[in-house]
């Protein structure tokens, strides 16, 4: 497989969290709470392609969402 296709299988985890902390109508801030960090480190998770398990598992636990 090309470079560029292989490219397009990865999930942005980080994306994934926005998009999903979004649609529960949360702010950087509410999850930056819930999880005892800064909002400027959700931001920087929200940026992130690969996000640590533990740190993953922690998000979904707080977004209520299952982590796969």
């Amino acid at each position: 497989m090309n470079e560029v296709a292989e490219r397009k299988r990865i999930i942005h985890q980080g994306r994934n969290v926005k998009i999903t902390r979004e649609s529960k109508g949360l702010y950087q801030q509410d999850l930056a709470d819930k999880l005892n960090k800064q909002q400027s480190d959700i931001s920087k998770i929200e940026n992130k392609e690969i996000i640590e398990d533990e740190l993953l598992k922690q998000i979904a636990l707080a977004l209520e969402v299952p982590v796969d």
